[in-house]
């Protein structure tokens, strides 16, 4: 008998392989919740329903380096290949999935020694969790299948909270050395007209009386990629910032081209009819900025009476409607110890500084680029080619140290603002590096709403547009004489009419006339 065996045991959805998940920039919270909830649970079952791991949104033969993490998937081959391995898959998925597992571990030619899939729920395992069904699996190779013969487990999982789990529960094997590698890789995401093509094909099945609905969080220019990898070509980013190159934000909210009238335009005598908005007019200045009530280098100067609003308005939207292609001119760019971001003009916009954010510190927030001071214009920036930005100006520096010695700095935890009291931010310096080629230095989008999809209940009207509950009382009161139990009985048929998905009155009144009523 073989005493020196090493289990090793790995995790299928985003540990050995990159499954697809529900993208949170185009889902609410608690639409994310309710497509990874069980249809038994109310959920929309997205990993319950096989065909969210199969063909077309899993190809039949997933690329290697596209759908699998490398490293992982290389220890696992390892750890098959050693004949003093026990090497096992084990996840929460259940057994329907078995033939697509099996065929997507074909494809990179990796066998297991053991597959552990959970069963299909039934009332009597109702209760047990994806970590119970891993413990007992665990326990029966450990006790049952290679008794006495292993003398460590390896675990890789990528749910920090079954690692700290594992942990606990491998503890309680004596005499028996084991790790738990943590996984920590980015989700995969489908793209998004094939997400959308999913979520729809769950709700079909599962909840058919929902319907999905957009909520705008903003709206504005999205750039395209090609002018994304543009603009961040010309920067040498401080370390660890987070990139935000993304868009030029319009409004917040619903498209409403009101909003961009203020603060861009001076109530005066301009007449919206003579007023043509495709020559937006811009005042050239080679020269540093430092108020950033200055807008001056993008504010277009227009001069409209208050009359002329509305009439303005109405001609903003027929000429820049949602979908318009747009192309903007670089005009400086602006940094702060928070944020990084470029200037615009060719476009209206609700904020004061028209711009597009590029990066921001990884405790700051993008908000935090509508509060930038110091912009150095591209007429400046092009005189040398290179150039180093610097977040604070000579008198700002002095109040930065000022400040550091009058403030007690709280602790600085990742994802808090650099608003909140007590937190400051360094200063910063970041390298820019024009292309000489380039004399224009535009970029390229398209109006769009951005935000997140929920999903909402319709209410069916009944076949004859009544009132439903008025029709099942007087139905029942027409079939089922005994008054007294007419409460009762509503109580049933609206019961019946929820589980079945019922919408038609002569179904309704069939019920009532040959189920409920007959004794």
């Amino acid at each position: 008998m073989n005493s020196k065996l090493d289990l090793h045991i790995f995790d299928f959805d985003g540990t050995l392989f990159k499954s697809p998940e529900p993208n949170p920039n185009i889902w609410s919270g608690p639409m994310v919740g309710k497509l990874k909830g069980t249809p038994a649970q109310g959920g929309l079952g997205w990993f319950q329903e096989t065909f969210t791991l199969d063909d077309p949104y899993v190809p039949l033969k997933p690329i290697r380096d596209e759908w699998f993490h490398k490293h992982v998937l290389e220890s696992a081959i390892l750890s098959a290949n050693n004949d003093n391995h026990i090497t096992c898959l084990l996840t929460g998925r259940t057994t329907i999935y078995n033939k697509i597992i099996d065929r997507i571990l074909e494809s990179v030619e990796l066998k297991f020694n053991h597959i552990g899939l959970k069963p299909v729920t039934t009332e009597e395992n109702a209760n047990q969790t994806t970590f119970d069904f891993k413990k007992s699996f665990i326990n029966n190779i450990f006790h049952n299948q290679y008794t006495g013969q292993i003398r460590s487990i390896t675990v890789y999982e990528d749910r920090i909270k079954h690692v700290e789990l594992f942990r606990s529960f491998l503890q309680t094997f004596q005499g028996i050395e084991y790790e738990v590698k943590f996984i920590d890789e980015a989700p995969k995401y489908l793209l998004e007209h094939q997400e959308r093509q999913l979520v729809n094909q769950l709700i079909q099945k599962n909840q058919p009386e929902l319907q999905l609905k957009f909520t705008p969080d903003y709206t504005c220019i999205r750039l395209h990629q090609e002018s994304i990898d543009k603009l961040l070509s010309w920067f040498e980013l401080p370390d660890k910032w987070v990139i935000k190159t993304h868009h030029v934000t319009l409004n917040m909210s619903a498209y409403n081209p009101k909003m961009w009238l203020n603060p861009n335009l001076t109530p005066k005598t301009t007449s919206a009819s003579t007023l043509s908005l495709d020559k937006l007019s811009i005042e050239d200045n080679d020269t540093d900025v430092n108020n950033s009530n200055d807008t001056a280098l993008t504010i277009a100067k227009l001069e409209i009476s208050e009359d002329d609003k509305q009439a303005l308005a109405e001609q903003v939207s027929k000429q820049y409607p949602l979908g318009k292609e747009m192309t903007l001119q670089v005009e400086s760019i602006g940094l702060s110890s928070n944020a990084l971001a470029v200037r615009v003009y060719g476009c209206l916009s609700a904020n004061k500084i028209i711009h597009c954010t590029i990066a921001i510190h990884p405790q700051a927030a993008a908000v935090d680029s509508n509060y930038i001071t110091n912009w150095v214009s591209i007429k400046k920036i092009r005189q040398t080619g290179e150039y180093t930005l610097h977040s604070h100006t000579e008198s700002q520096l002095k109040e930065y140290q000022q400040k550091v010695k009058d403030t007690k700095p709280e602790p600085t935890t990742p994802g808090k603002s650099p608003s909140k009291k007590g937190l400051i931010l360094p200063p910063i310096s970041c390298k820019v590096k024009l292309p000489p080629q380039d004399t224009k230095f535009e970029i390229h989008g398209v109006i769009e709403e951005v935000g997140k999809t929920t999903v909402v209940e319709v209410k069916k009207q009944t076949s004859k547009g009544g009132d439903s509950k008025q029709f099942i009382f007087e139905t029942i009161k027409k079939h089922h004489k005994d008054s007294q139990e007419v409460g009762k009985l509503i109580g049933q048929v609206n019961k019946w009419i929820k589980e079945n998905n019922i919408t038609s009155n002569a179904d309704i009144e069939n019920f009532i006339q040959t189920k409920l009523i007959q004794k």
